[in-house]
């Protein structure tokens, strides 16, 4: 991904994150790492900020012990 793409998705998490938003935009910048910029650019912030926040969900979510995660 690049750099200019990267930044506009994290600015993006940033801005609609609440309260985890710092957190979360690392783990956004982490998550579409590598990605093709083409493909950012056809789908735009807002769309993978949604992919990316419904995981971000699940792993942030509380669970009872020997219990998954599973969505």
């Amino acid at each position: 991904m690049g750099a200019a793409e990267l930044s506009e998705l994290v600015a993006y998490s940033q801005a609609h994150g609440g309260a985890s938003s710092e957190r979360m935009g690392e783990f956004i910048a982490r998550y579409f790492d590598g990605v093709d910029p083409d493909e950012i650019l056809a789908r735009g912030p807002a769309t993978l900020f949604a992919a990316a926040s419904t995981h971000w969900r699940l792993l942030d979510s509380k669970r009872a012990r020997n219990s998954a995660r599973v969505r």
